[in-house]
């Protein structure tokens, strides 16, 4: 049996090549995707809990959480891809 049979019926392989694959996607979207500028601050949102306008909340300077995870897998990857 070959390697790519044995992947391909490997469900949890499947599962984590999917994952790997999507977050590649959304890092190299990340200009697109994000909802927000990752820096940018907006005292008025402080601390906002999730809502329609911040899926994900605010942080301490009211920046979009959203943004800030979908620019950090992007940085991850490239950092993963040169070590």
């Amino acid at each position: 049996m070959g390697f790519w049979e044995m992947f391909y019926k490997n469900k949890l392989a499947l599962t984590g090549c999917g994952i790997v694959l999507a977050l590649f996607v959304v890092s190299l979207l990340a200009p697109v995707i994000a909802p927000y500028d990752p820096g940018a601050i907006d005292l008025k949102n402080v601390l906002a809990p999730p809502s329609a306008g911040h899926w994900f909340g605010t942080d301490q300077l009211g920046r979009d959480v959203l943004s800030r995870m979908i620019w950090g897998a992007r940085i991850s990857l490239k950092v993963g891809f040169v070590a």
